[in-house]
């Protein structure tokens, strides 16, 4: 994956550790699915990468139990 210098600018001075393990959480996740070439997945890692307000966001609904549960109401659902 190839990112932006910026990008990689707010990933080295971050001070917060959970947004590196978020990131490496989903690195891992993909490679361990082999999706890590999926487009769909490929352009969600690469915008957490990229854009750091978007990975703050992802953290704040991690820690929102109540967010969760409805991510994976919906996750669950069969066609």
């Amino acid at each position: 994956m190839i990112l932006t210098e910026q990008s990689w600018q707010w990933i080295d001075k971050t001070d917060n550790p959970l947004l590196i393990k978020v990131l490496l959480a989903k690195l891992i996740i993909d490679d361990t699915n082999a999706i890590k070439h999926v487009k769909s997945h490929s352009d969600i890692r690469k915008a957490m990468f990229e854009n750091k307000l978007l990975l703050l966001r992802i953290v704040e609904y991690m820690g929102d139990e109540i967010s969760m549960k409805e991510i994976d109401k919906i996750a669950n659902q069969t066609d």
